[in-house]
């Protein structure tokens, strides 16, 4: 299974990786309902889409960034599955070799 949802199968194996990170940095998780949302004309939110929306203001503060993922998202259609977003940001690195995080 490609997209195996957290917790919902016992025993399930996930892959992870070591990411260089550094104080700023900030990580988005989501659920699929976000880049699913389906518009009138049936095309998808999308990952680029939210991509492009997250990088252009990941500067701000967290609140701020889902505040406007979520008005985005509503604004392109109405909610028909869940929507959850987790964001974090890297305050500070206390020593070098903590730098990788594993995801």
């Amino acid at each position: 299974m490609e997209q195996c949802p957290l917790g919902l199968i016992p025993g399930a194996s996930y892959l992870s990786e070591k990411v260089r990170c550094a104080a700023g940095d900030v990580f988005m998780v989501l659920s699929d309902g976000l880049i699913e949302t389906i518009n009138h004309e049936e095309e998808e939110f999308g990952l680029q889409r939210l991509e492009h929306l997250f990088l252009h203001q990941a500067c701000e503060p967290l609140s701020v960034i889902f505040e406007n993922l979520i008005s985005a998202i509503s604004h392109y259609e109405t909610q028909q599955d869940d929507r959850t977003i987790l964001l974090v940001r890297i305050v500070s690195v206390a020593r070098p070799d903590s730098q990788l995080l594993r995801i």
